[in-house]
């Protein structure tokens, strides 16, 4: 696992350090309740603005467009996509700041999608409905669906997974 950053101030310094120093514990305890484990996955941690910089630039090496505009917008926590290597996590610093109990659910959330993407099949299943979304391959209605209740399913347990950030505090203290 590697951690970057990308276009951030001074005043983010606090949010860098502690997703560097929860960013293995979570990802023991993420990897602890799957069978496939995480793949490869770059962490970079940003400011708002730079989310659709480094999504999109992702998405282009993959499939040679992006749509900025999807990812624009403020109060996204983080978000976890793929990348060439295998997973891209993006951590919104500027939303972090102040947050240390939300910084730990955000990492844990996302490390649980990068589980998710790595299970068998996963990966082509997500890259298809990325490429359907760009008007790059087309999706049968059924598997529209199918895939959309995919997504609400990895959601719920990504949400349930950032139940484990007292634990995760509890053994970063």
């Amino acid at each position: 696992m590697r951690l970057l950053t990308y276009r951030l101030g001074r005043q983010h310094r606090p949010v860098v350090d502690r997703v560097d120093r929860v960013m293995d514990e979570a990802a023991r305890l993420i990897a602890g309740r799957e069978r496939h484990g995480l793949g490869t996955v770059e962490i970079t941690v940003t400011a708002t603005d730079g989310i659709p910089d480094l999504i999109c630039a992702a998405h282009e090496q993959l499939f040679g467009r992006s749509d900025w505009d999807a990812w624009a917008g403020p109060g996204r926590y983080g978000v976890a996509t793929l990348n060439p290597a295998g997973t891209l996590i993006v951590v919104n610093a500027q939303s972090l700041r102040g947050k240390q109990a939300e910084i730990d659910k955000t990492i844990l959330h996302e490390l649980t999608h990068a589980a998710q993407f790595n299970r068998p099949g996963a990966r082509e299943t997500a890259r298809r409905g990325i490429a359907f979304n760009y008007g790059l391959g087309w999706l049968e209605d059924r598997e529209v669906r199918a895939l959309n209740r995919r997504i609400d399913r990895d959601e719920r347990e990504a949400e349930q997974a950032e139940r484990l950030h007292r634990q995760l505090a509890k053994s970063m203290a």
